[in-house]
């Protein structure tokens, strides 16, 4: 179902550098009705592609919480079982893995957070317990020495400047952090960008709240209202997105505990939040977001020209009964997911003769996977 969107103007200082100047720019703000969510089907995607991933046996992966793409790489980030980066190329097949835990030099007790400068080949990961940035070349993997941080971070992209993003959650004031901030390669030096940081919005600032398609990054940061920012050469802001009367009250973020989240979120009626995995084209822009609870996600798809949006819940792989998982990540060619092969029901997929094809490719391989690129109508 296709639901109007009403257009409204919003003015808001336009941020550059490290300084919030007090020039207005006209900024169109999306009200997002929640309201006649439907199910995707067979129509409901304008493309979609399966791509087995092809492993060595040697290779060891856990479940995969984020995924990014730079140039013609995936990134396969399992954050929590294994500590890796699995890299693949377009086709799926492995390029190389980094996955050296322990405390010695160039070794990672936690791997957080990742990004990469595809023009130096330079892979940059951020362990969370050294508060370090370890660099290393790329594909070779070599050690290449690390940065002192000496903070808590929740995310790091490389901007294409030889710098880094940064968003720090350390503290400032009881309901403020330190949020986004920029790290100089040559100098390493960090200073903090003029984004006003409650706690609540910092807490919300997972890596899928930034997007980096086609050497554009842009960052949907979490407050009342949603801003959509582009974050290249300069903090430009693009949209705000609002749910309207299922929009999470602000009181509820100048607070630091995400349980405080889940006990609104459900609240009369349900609220949303969290907009992520942005995607844009030259018609039309996708994302998700949370729906009353931590667990449920909606994607939203809303077309630029006629300002409408389609609103859907499930997504269900055409010619099947099997749904793919929530959104990863995003490349050019849209939003990504993970669909296991021990997960699949084989005879209840053979009507989908592309899906059938890679759900065979992926079970030749350990821990069979099948990556799935699509964008919505």
């Amino acid at each position: 179902m296709k639901n109007t969107l009403s257009l409204v103007v919003i003015f808001m200082a336009v941020l550059t550098g490290c300084e919030k100047k007090n020039s207005s720019l006209v900024v169109p703000a999306i009200e997002v009705d929640c309201g006649g969510v439907t199910n995707a089907n067979d129509s409901s995607f304008e493309s979609i592609n399966y791509i087995p991933i092809s492993l060595p046996d040697s290779i060891i992966v856990g479940e995969i919480n984020h995924i990014k793409t730079f140039g013609d790489y995936y990134f396969l980030h399992d954050e929590m079982q294994t500590k890796s980066l699995t890299i693949v190329n377009r086709q799926g097949e492995f390029i190389t893995q980094l996955r050296n835990s322990g405390q010695g030099p160039g070794e990672i007790s936690a791997l957080s957070a990742f990004t990469f400068d595809q023009k130096n080949n330079t892979l940059y990961v951020y362990d969370r317990e050294k508060l370090q940035i370890l660099m290393f070349s790329f594909p070779d993997l070599s050690y290449r020495g690390y940065i002192d941080i000496g903070k808590f971070l929740m995310n790091i992209e490389y901007t294409g400047e030889n710098s880094l993003l940064l968003v720090s959650e350390n503290v400032i004031t009881k309901s403020k952090y330190e949020g986004l901030m920029t790290l100089d390669l040559n100098t390493e030096k960090i200073e903090s960008l003029a984004i006003e940081n409650k706690a609540g919005s910092i807490e919300m600032t997972y890596p899928n709240t930034f997007s980096n398609q086609a050497n554009k990054l842009f960052y949907a940061f979490p407050d009342e209202y949603t801003t959509i920012y582009k974050l290249n050469n300069r903090i430009e802001p693009l949209y705000r997105i609002h749910f309207g009367k299922n929009n999470l009250p602000p009181s509820v973020f100048e607070q630091s505990d995400f349980e405080a989240f889940d006990r609104v979120m459900s609240e009369d009626p349900p609220k949303a939040t969290w907009v992520q995995n942005i995607w844009f084209s030259e018609n039309k822009m996708m994302f998700s977001y949370l729906f009353g609870t931590v667990d449920i996600r909606f994607n939203a798809v809303y077309h630029f020209d006629s300002q409408k949006l389609s609103n859907y819940y499930n997504l269900y792989i055409p010619y099947t009964e099997g749904v793919i998982p929530n959104s990863l990540g995003v490349s050019d060619r849209g939003q990504l997911s993970i669909i296991y092969a021990d997960t699949v029901d084989e005879t209840m997929i053979k009507d989908n003769s592309e899906f059938f094809q890679a759900y065979q490719e992926s079970v030749k391989s350990p821990f069979g996977m099948i990556l799935v690129e699509y964008i919505l109508d």
